[in-house]
């Protein structure tokens, strides 16, 4: 049986679309815990009408308190083999749930990783590009049915979403694999722990998920003068925790500075608020002085070749975001081709 695990918050534009892609599923063995996430909408009465419908629905109900703490319910309370997380606004490809059991079984993997479409809910049009984009992996998952973190640690931090992965609830439970709570970006630290301790993932080509997404006017715009935007700094340094307590390779550790320093300056980017700014740049600060605490300049240089500790800083210190943003574009493909070349040392 699969758990499917939905929190669902103000979502009543979306979510029978959602419910019904669920429901009739060719894969019919299935408990639908819906978590109820203190919704001031119709949401809670189009829960009701379908739970009168189909007996699989389960209805769960909590004063708001963000997705992590809904899917950190749903969790608890799952008694599916396999468990599912579906976001209240996307929906699933009829076949989905058939295709992942069938993989999931037949491999023995701990999770499934798979590709989903994005759907511009502005438009109603599939973009050309799929969530995932395992483009660079295509040779790797032809070789191996299954494999882990250190056959392709920069996978570790990509496409961090809990919908296009279909894991195996007792690898969930018996690794206590937890939502952040509070926080915004509640999935990141989720995702790189799945990814650390599963000993098999397998991989499907197939688009299986449909993510909605308001790509007009970009996906990231709804934080860009919110403090939860400072939510990312917070939920990078538990990542950085994570990694530290599991003793992972330099070669990780190497590809974590990397990917600290741009999503760092992205999230900066892309606030436009002065005071939040210089909240943002003063956290981000405070972030890299464990970094310089840990690593000397000499060992830092090995890690991330592109920059020293001392550019970094100046680089948070400046107002030439903007500037450093378009070199970072000129470079970042010449930084993939580096890195896959050090994989291979």
């Amino acid at each position: 049986m699969i758990s499917v695990v939905i929190p669902i918050y103000n979502a009543e534009k979306y979510l029978s679309k959602c419910l019904e892609s669920i429901i009739n599923q060719t894969y019919q063995n299935l408990e639908i815990i819906c978590v109820d996430d203190g919704s001031t909408d119709s949401s809670p009465k189009i829960l009701e009408e379908y739970s009168k419908k189909d007996f699989r629905i389960k209805i769960l109900s909590q004063p708001n308190s963000g997705q992590g703490v809904a899917r950190n319910r749903g969790i608890d309370e799952a008694s599916g083999d396999y468990i599912f997380f579906c976001d209240a606004d996307d929906s699933l490809e009829p076949s989905a749930f058939e295709i992942l059991v069938s993989k999931i079984e037949k491999t023995g993997a701990d999770f499934v990783l798979f590709e989903a479409n994005i759907y511009d809910s502005n438009s109603g049009k599939v973009s050309d590009n799929s969530y995932f984009g395992a483009g660079m992996y295509v040779d790797l998952f032809k070789e191996k049915e299954v494999f882990n973190y250190s056959d392709v640690p920069d996978l570790i931090f990509r496409a961090f979403a809990p919908w296009n992965k279909f894991f195996s609830l007792s690898f969930i439970r018996e690794n206590n694999i937890k939502f952040c709570e509070n926080l915004r970006f509640e999935d990141v630290a989720f995702h790189i722990k799945s990814f650390l301790l599963a000993h098999k993932i397998a991989y499907c080509d197939v688009c299986l998920y449909n993510y909605s997404c308001f790509l007009q006017s970009g996906c990231t715009e709804a934080f860009k003068n919110r403090k939860e935007a400072l939510d990312i700094i917070g939920v990078v340094d538990i990542v950085e925790t994570i990694l530290e307590n599991s003793a992972v390779e330099e070669t990780l550790f190497r590809l974590f500075i990397r990917w600290k320093i741009d999503i760092f300056i992205y999230y900066y980017n892309n606030i436009s608020d002065k005071a939040l700014k210089k909240q943002f740049r003063e956290k981000a600060s405070l972030s890299f002085e464990k970094i310089k605490k840990k690593y000397s300049d000499e060992q830092l240089s090995k890690f991330i070749p592109e920059f020293s500790l001392k550019s970094i800083y100046r680089i948070l210190k400046s107002k030439w975001f903007s500037a450093y943003r378009v070199c970072d574009y000129l470079y970042i493909n010449i930084f993939f081709i580096k890195t896959r070349l050090l994989l291979r040392r």
